[in-house]
């Protein structure tokens, strides 16, 4: 194999790794920071579910207070009078405040007056017994600043409930009772704040039955951290704990978003990974071509000068040393050393000539002699005699 094939190899094969390993890094890199931007994003838009469902029970209870608060349903609760509710508890106040539960009780906590409204079919529905049951411990609000809100799982689904204890317009006591409002976290709810958020999320117990495979995979992770998890290359889900009504995380915020960042560093790792290619075949294509005709073809050129003059054995002839790199030096240098070859090997046939005429002034001497000379080597063998000699 030539030496510029092994170079031109070793360092293509330097280079290829080269890339490789450029493109590697490219995505790394690069995806790994869209990633995460992904992820900060994930994390950010469940805040904003969670924040959605805090606005919604603030909200609740703001709606609440405004009834609780207010000397038409203080007197209420002394004189029982029908006419407050027929004329403040219609199906219109429910559907104008999203209500579906509104619950009256006295100072010992007994219900004095309840309905629960189907906003879906506008039409009212008989009170769930589980909802009195599980509220019971919170009932009565006995201090004039006490209130409390938050969701409430039930078999039939869960609810925000908020309650206000029963005041005066001033808001003063004391208290002749508790005010509470509910509204179903249904489908509609939250298809009514993934609209306003522009954000498609949902809300799990923990302990449904049917919770989807995702959500339980996350369920032993979640603390206080918001999860973040891929579905698939098109779907990103973050997970977050939302406390129910007595303070426990049971409740988890799923939010999935299209994973229109990642697609976008994708193609970002792409486009770069094949801008790299490129720039690094083009400089590796003219530093190639650059090292060849620089180095490989001048180094060439003195190999193949060297074996035309050892074929010819034309010692006078001279090597090209053009420029002042290291090449040109060895170039020099090798005529240095053909020019002190060619002084030798004249000084070397001038001295084989001079002793040729010798060796001839001696045979004539030994040819003109009248007696036989011989001269032997240490082997006993006959090296030098003359015709006096072959006569005998």
């Amino acid at each position: 194999m030539s030496l510029r094939i092994k170079v031109l190899a070793a360092i293509g094969a330097m280079l290829i790794a080269l890339m490789a390993l450029l493109f590697h890094l490219s995505f790394v890199i690069v995806i790994q920071g869209f990633n995460q931007l992904e992820t900060q994003y994930a994390i950010r838009d469940v805040e904003r579910a969670r924040g959605a469902l805090a606005d919604e029970l603030v909200g609740l209870d703001s709606t609440t207070a405004d009834y609780a608060f207010w000397d038409d349903t203080y007197a209420y609760m002394v004189s029982r009078d029908p006419a407050y509710v027929a004329s403040n508890f219609v199906d219109q106040t429910f559907l104008n405040n999203y209500l579906n539960v509104i619950l009256l009780t006295d100072t010992a906590g007994h219900l004095i007056y309840g309905k629960a409204f189907d906003l879906g079919q506008e039409t009212e529905m008989p009170l769930p017994d589980e909802l009195l049951e599980r509220i019971a411990p919170l009932l009565p609000l006995a201090d004039p600043q006490s209130y409390w809100r938050g969701l409430l799982p039930l078999a039939e689904g869960s609810i925000l409930l908020a309650a206000r204890p029963i005041l005066t317009s001033d808001a003063l006591g004391p208290p002749r009772g508790t005010l509470i409002m509910g509204r179903t976290l249904n489908a509609a709810l939250l298809q009514r704040l993934s609209d306003t958020l522009h954000l498609r999320f949902t809300v799990h117990h923990r302990e449904d039955a049917d919770l989807p495979s995702d959500v339980k995979e996350v369920t032993d992770d979640l603390h206080n951290a918001v999860v973040v998890r891929a579905l698939n290359e098109e779907t990103l889900a973050g997970y977050g704990l939302v406390s129910d009504i007595f303070g426990q995380p049971r409740y988890i915020v799923q939010v999935e978003q299209p994973r229109d960042i990642y697609a976008q560093g994708m193609a970002t790792a792409r486009y770069f990974a094949v801008a790299v290619l490129l720039a690094a075949v083009t400089f590796s294509t003219l530093g190639l071509v650059a090292l060849d005709r620089w180095v490989l073809r001048r180094v060439l050129g003195l190999s193949a000068a060297l074996k035309g003059i050892a074929a010819n054995g034309v010692l006078s002839r001279r090597v090209e040393a053009q420029g002042r790199d290291e090449i040109a030096h060895l170039a020099a240098s090798i005529n240095h050393l053909l020019k002190t070859v060619e002084a030798t090997n004249e000084r070397l046939r001038e001295t084989s000539e001079e002793a040729r005429r010798h060796r001839d002034v001696l045979e004539t001497l030994l040819e003109e002699l009248p007696v036989a000379v011989f001269c032997k080597d240490r082997d006993g063998r006959f090296v030098i005699w003359n015709r006096k000699c072959e006569q005998l």
